[in-house]
């Protein structure tokens, strides 16, 4: 990865950029528990079996368009931008804005865990789960 970081996101921009990917009975709950360092490593953690997008906005990622480059190219023509926010358990990458193209194929290549990828926030995004073939587009346009 080419360390593309610019910024460490704090709790208020962390609850803009990702609040809206999740069900609206958890923000509340979300925003409360990003305001601790001990709140949020376990919300972290929760990101490996993670059952709280929107399902309005949620859409699986068929296992013959995760590749790298599949993604790269459907997270662009719905307008990702080159610069995205990341929540995950890898510390490289976890609460930077980092360049699209460094994320992807750093979570695409690395180990099981799940982490949340915010290109427009409350708009545009991309959930990992642990399990390796479930990728969900999150996304306010429909996709299929």
């Amino acid at each position: 990865m080419s360390k593309n970081k610019l910024t460490k996101n704090s709790p208020e921009k962390e609850y803009e950029l990702f609040g809206g990917f999740l069900e609206k009975s958890r923000r509340v709950r979300f925003k409360e528990i990003l305001k601790t360092k001990a709140g949020r490593q376990k919300w972290i953690q929760r990101l490996h079996h993670f059952n709280d997008l929107d399902p309005n906005m949620s859409y699986n990622v068929h296992r013959e368009k995760q590749t790298y480059a599949d993604l790269l190219e459907i997270l662009i023509k719905q307008g990702a931008p080159k610069i995205c926010s990341v929540m995950s358990p890898l510390s490289a990458l976890d609460g930077q804005d980092v360049a699209l193209t460094d994320v992807l194929s750093e979570i695409k290549g690395g180990d099981d865990y799940g982490s949340l990828i915010c290109c427009i926030p409350s708009k545009l995004g991309l959930y990992y789960g642990e399990d390796r073939y479930r990728i969900i587009l999150l996304s306010t346009t429909h996709f299929s």
